[in-house]
């Protein structure tokens, strides 16, 4: 743990001192000499050092306080042509001269040793003299070559006490906003050494080769682990934002001399960054909506495409048009982030305090890890974006922010790497214990296992076992015995197949069935029914005892049931009287059990068949009463409901008001010799049976209503059915002839 902590400790500090080292200037008391501080003069032609000045026209550029841009396009040169908002054509190359005096005091001339002139930004062609002196020139070169970050050494012979002039020629397109200064700074006069170590092309290095680093180690996580989408889209960022800082540095110029290429390259791995970075946060935690991502794609995909346009200009409007596109999409990360994140934090109130739950949202959701890099980044991107377009570019401040952001995601990855290295370490320590452990817990369990099928083939009752879904997965050899059906039959099926009741009852009793599975599958650990069982060797359902019983598997819970034969009972031949009374709930589901129980000494009197009409109309009787009766749903509303499919809900809300749900419903029943009679009565306000009687009476060609079948079938296994005068009481009386 120790050691976990010490290496991320380092890796943080690596972090935070390149970007403190990048952003420190060494202090020294060298003479300095800031160009934007001085005044300068432009104009249209080649001016030759020496030639008469005042012979020409000048435009006049104040002097500035810290940024001044210099461009020819922007001048007030007459007869020149003007640049139109979208730019498709390049223009012939003209020629420009600025020039720029600077006084210099015999102290700050003695401080001068080996000075150098640096340059933000110059473009496309230029020469460059000192006092009539050449430093540079490239007028005659093939191509355009606009560059950054040049640094000309000075000969420190050319410098004079007094006033100094420096004398810039311009050659390039009259309406390309590159054609002289394009940054606001720095232009300055300064030591080479302390202009090199303010500007290491070290640090750019560095910081390229961990963007690259990065952006290579996500796209391996993403290989590995190919479910995690964030990885890819995390090092397509890392990648293009590499190739971005390395075409906006001058080292790309060592590779690529060609302007026309390196602008394409930059501005392609420019386009790439946001949609990277919206598809990243998108995998990584959603809420960006789906259709702003298809428009980030698509317009920074018509922006890649467009740069194929031959015309310089036409890629500078390129980047306008990108910047305004850019700052809106940044503006709606800025919205959308701090939202989604507000979402997480009000779900932990629910639990914790106000703080409380800030600090667990920030810390343990991936919205709150993404919250504060996101909103940095994208303050920093709008803030470069705003300064490239008021000519103050190349800062550089982007760059360091993203690596704060992209270092801090990888840092908390390596965090991850070492705890799972350490526990990698004490795995591997218990692993030959483990697998010692693991052959003999192998062999015992082979044991157990043989042991388990010899009790089970052994057993006379049906053994199932089945899975969460009622799927028969195993049946015991017993099945074979009892039903007439071998193990190999019933493995595949679902549990209700065996269900094979009276004809007329076979729907209803599936129903029932299905009602209480559900309910065990959901809420119960066990559940005991019994089910009408039709086996080969039987022309007659049998009547079994099913007990079902949950056991936890290794990935979802299984069922292990047991099937009964239920035998005759041996006290019934001495059964003389039987009387009860019932106080029934508007439970549907306890119907089915208190009708077999009502029945279930009938036999001696009567033959099975008589007995399951019986148990027929008693359970239509019970269910009319709770859904007609208690839960007042008339004829026509149970009808509609049916027909339409959505009875169920229809009546677990009646189950559920507070107006019908504490009716019950009172069962008498009287057993002797001579008959059976059965009382039913519920709590609801009756109903006129003679018109019901009209209802269900059809011809032979008609068919029964919905569900009117249940009580023809209660009046034909009775010999008497009688109501009351309000209709919710009924007598039943079978005689036994």
């Amino acid at each position: 743990m120790r050691n976990q902590f010490f290496k991320s400790r380092t890796i943080s500090l690596l972090i935070v001192a390149l970007v403190l080292l990048a952003q420190c200037t060494g202090g020294n008391d060298s003479t300095e000499i800031n160009l934007n501080r001085y005044d300068a003069r432009a104009t249209v032609g080649l001016v030759n050092p020496g030639e008469d000045l005042e012979s020409r026209q000048w435009v006049k550029i104040p002097a500035a306080t810290n940024q001044r841009s210099i461009r020819m396009h922007s001048l007030d040169f007459s007869g020149m042509p003007k640049r139109s908002p979208v730019q498709l054509q390049d223009l012939p190359m003209q020629d420009f001269s600025m020039e720029l005096c600077f006084d210099l005091n015999d102290s700050e001339l003695d401080k001068l040793t080996s000075p150098a002139l640096q340059l933000a930004h110059i473009g496309e062609k230029w020469a460059i003299y000192l006092n009539g002196n050449r430093v540079f020139s490239n007028l005659d070169a093939p191509e355009s070559r606009s560059r950054r970050s040049l640094v000309y050494p000075l000969d420190v012979r050319y410098f004079t006490a007094g006033q100094n002039c420096l004398l810039f020629q311009f050659r390039g397109d009259p309406v390309n906003l590159e054609t002289g200064l394009y940054y606001g700074g720095p232009y300055r006069i300064l030591e080479y050494q302390a202009i090199v170590d303010d500007k290491s092309e070290a640090i750019s290095l560095s910081l390229i080769s961990i963007y690259f680093a990065l952006g290579f180690f996500h796209m391996l996580f993403f290989l590995q682990k190919k479910r995690d989408r964030y990885n890819v889209f995390f090092g397509l960022f890392a990648i293009f934002m590499a190739i971005w800082l390395f075409a906006k540095s001058p080292l790309i110029y060592n590779i690529l001399p060609q302007y026309y290429i390196t602008l394409r390259i930059e501005l392609c791995s420019v386009f790439l960054l946001l949609p990277s970075l919206a598809s990243f946060i998108q995998s990584a935690q959603g809420g960006i909506h789906r259709w702003l991502m298809r428009l980030l794609w698509g317009s920074h995909g018509i922006l890649i495409l467009a740069l194929l346009w031959p015309s310089v200009n036409f890629l500078q409007d390129l980047i306008t048009f990108w910047r305004v596109l850019a700052i809106l999409f940044l503006f709606y990360f800025l919205i959308a982030i701090p939202f989604r994140f507000w979402r997480y934090v009000r779900l932990f109130q629910l639990r914790y305090g106000g703080f409380e739950a800030f600090k667990k949202a920030m810390l343990n959701t991936v919205p709150g890890n993404l919250l504060l890099g996101t909103i940095v980044v994208a303050m920093a991107g709008i803030l470069d974006i705003v300064n490239a377009s008021q000519g103050r570019g190349n800062q550089g401040t982007i760059g360091y922010v993203f690596l704060i952001f992209v270092g801090g995601s990888a840092l908390r990855i390596a965090n991850r790497l070492f705890f799972l290295n350490d526990m990698v370490e004490n795995l591997n320590r218990k692993l030959r214990h483990n697998l010692a452990t693991l052959n003999r817990t192998n062999l015992r369990l082979k044991t157990s296992e043989r042991r388990y099928r010899h009790l089970i083939d052994g057993s006379r009752d049906v053994i199932l076992s089945i899975n969460s879904e009622g799927v028969i997965l195993l049946a015991s050899r017993a099945s074979r015995l009892e039903l007439g059906i071998g193990p190999e039959q019933l493995e595949g099926k679902h549990i209700e197949s065996l269900i094979h009741g009276d004809p007329a009852d076979q729907y209803r009793t599936l129903e029932f069935f299905r009602e209480r599975f559900e309910v065990f599958q959901q809420e119960k650990d066990n559940l005991q029914m019994k089910i009408p069982v039709r086996s080969k060797k039987d022309a007659q359902p049998v009547q079994f005892q099913l007990t079902l019983q949950k056991m936890q598997g290794e990935e979802d819970w299984e069922i292990l049931g047991r099937l009964v034969p239920l035998k005759e009972d041996y006290l019934l031949q001495f059964l003389q009287k039987e009387q009860l009374t019932f106080n029934l709930g508007n439970e549907l589901i306890a119907v089915e059990e208190l009708s077999q129980r009502l029945v279930r000494n009938l036999p001696r009197y009567i033959d099975v068949s008589d007995t399951a009409m019986i148990r027929i109309g008693l359970r239509e009787i019970l269910i009319n009463a709770i859904e007609h009766g208690n839960l007042a749903i008339t004829f026509e509303e149970k009808s509609q409901e049916l027909s339409s499919g959505n009875y169920s809900e229809f009546i677990a809300m009646r189950q559920t008001d507070p107006k019908y749900r504490e009716r019950t419903v009172t069962v008498d029943y009287n057993l002797d010799d001579a008959g059976v009679v059965y009382r039913i009565q519920d709590q609801g306000s009756g109903f006129d049976h003679a018109i019901l009687g009209k209802k269900l009476t059809v011809s032979e060609s008609e068919e029964l209503p919905l569900h009117g079948r249940g009580i023809m079938i209660t009046r034909n296994a009775f010999d008497l059915v009688e109501y009351n005068e309000k209709g919710n009481e009924v007598r039943l009386l079978k005689y036994f002839r």
